[in-house]
């Protein structure tokens, strides 16, 4: 069985989903170019934009309903498994993964890896 992905490192999985359209829009706009011609040209430089666009559009959402659970959650998920802490005693182990946590510790890792611009 496959190890789970940290909670706090699934946002920034996506970035294999850049890698995957990144290729798909290279592989597309090369099948539209007409060498001899260069036709579609402007067709290709649509296809690149516009995906460009949606790829930059789905990661911003993804990370701002991410960001978004967590507030809600008033910053007391586990940033291993994202079990809501909230109900728990202030010190002690995520009843999900095991993970030893401090509800002030956890507020502080949440509000600075969103606070932070570069994660």
């Amino acid at each position: 069985m496959r190890p789970r992905t940290p909670f706090h490192e699934r946002d920034e999985n996506a970035g294999w989903l850049i890698v995957l359209i990144a290729i798909a829009l290279l592989v597309l706009i090369t099948l539209t170019l007409d060498r001899s011609t260069h036709s579609g040209v402007a067709l290709s430089s649509l296809i690149l934009y516009a995906g460009y666009i949606a790829l930059a559009s789905t990661l911003l959402l993804h990370r701002r309903r991410h960001a978004k659970r967590i507030e809600n959650a008033q910053w007391a998920l586990c940033p291993t498994c994202g079990y809501d802490l909230r109900t728990l005693p202030q010190r002690g182990a995520c009843p999900e993964c095991g993970r030893t946590y401090s509800r002030d510790a956890v507020r502080r890792f949440w509000i600075n890896k969103y606070s932070d611009p570069g994660t």
